[in-house]
């Protein structure tokens, strides 16, 4: 029985973030923990260990306030993050919907997209989706996280015509650094989603948390 948001009664999803942890393209140490390591106050496991979980309020700080921005545009709301209005300024951004919940039945797992509207992108309003990352750039995680969510949304019951991940950690004059994927780009992504899954699924992969 599938519920009206698309879920499957009695089914378990995987939160998007967690299953594309299994997705590793750099084939080294992950660039969070990695992070984490070099901002720990005293070197120690639990100084590792509360860098990183400040590393996570400070998105969650960002992404709310970037949230409330659009819900109640205002000249200057508090703690959006430095190039904010720079990138508002370049792609006038139109905001339809976003953190709603979808269920992907077919990889099985479920995720909130930040943002689903319209940009100006190339001299066209496109339909697209948008993913904040606190990060300096975005990665091959971002890109995979996106795709998947592209593929289970609509802007108005149109078909998202592409994604833009946006990096707000970046130390350029703009203040951000963004990676446009187009609609063929998110299907390829989707396709290797697809096999990640197959892989993980072939070989018996042990998940110790599920979305309830």
């Amino acid at each position: 029985i599938v519920e009206e948001n698309g879920r499957i009664i009695g089914a378990r999803y995987q939160r998007v973030t967690s299953f594309i942890n299994y997705f590793n393209s750099s084939g080294s140490i992950d660039p969070l923990i990695n992070w984490a390591f070099n901002n720990s106050i005293d070197g120690t496991f639990q100084g590792y260990k509360e860098a990183l979980d400040q590393a996570a309020k400070n998105g969650t700080k960002m992404h709310e306030a970037i949230e409330n921005y659009f819900k109640n545009p205002t000249p200057f709301p508090p703690d959006v993050p430095e190039g904010f209005y720079n990138f508002v300024k370049k792609y006038n951004p139109e905001f339809v919907w976003g953190e709603k919940r979808f269920y992907d039945n077919n990889l099985m797992i479920t995720g909130k997209p930040d943002f689903a509207g319209y940009i100006e992108y190339k001299g066209r309003r496109v339909p697209c989706l948008l993913d904040w990352k606190s990060s300096k750039r975005p990665n091959k995680k971002h890109e995979l996280q996106i795709s998947i969510y592209a593929k289970n949304s609509y802007v108005e019951d149109q078909e998202i015509e592409g994604a833009m991940v946006v990096a707000f950690g970046s130390d350029n004059k703009q203040g951000y650094s963004t990676k446009w994927l187009s609609k063929e780009q998110l299907e390829s992504n989707y396709q290797a989603a697809e096999y990640i899954r197959k892989a993980m699924d072939s070989m018996g992969v042990y998940i110790n948390e599920y979305y309830k």
